[in-house]
């Protein structure tokens, strides 16, 4: 038997007060999302490309380098690591909301959270 791979998602975008949930969209779609719309499309992601990903986060989300870094990692996780049948835990802040099993690749809607995967 395979040993299963279990992600937390979170689902609210945003800093206070300015917070929005996407956790309804989610459940509605049957998908889970992340955010950074201003990257576009990235199926192009993988961990060789770390540096032009790196870049691009810089430009379009100036932050620290540590940030930088954790972000760009969720990144490529999020687009290349998870594999149809991980499970994934859809969480706002310490509260999990749902609990699904990847059922698909990546793929990019252009909308605020544009990165997503489908879940049942």
């Amino acid at each position: 038997m395979e040993a299963k791979r279990y992600w937390r998602v979170g689902t609210e975008v945003g800093d206070k007060p300015n917070k929005v949930s996407y956790w309804k969209m989610m459940e509605d779609r049957n998908c889970v999302a992340i955010g950074w719309p201003k990257l576009g499309e990235l199926s192009w992601v993988a961990e060789e490309t770390r540096e032009k990903l790196r870049a691009l986060l810089q430009e379009h989300y100036p932050n620290t380098p540590a940030v930088i870094t954790r972000t760009c990692s969720q990144i490529i996780q999020f687009v290349t690591t998870m594999i149809e049948g991980d499970i994934v835990l859809a969480a706002q802040g310490q509260t999990i909301l749902g609990m699904g099993r990847i059922v698909g690749g990546y793929h990019y809607q252009p909308v605020r959270v544009p990165h997503q995967r489908a879940v049942e």
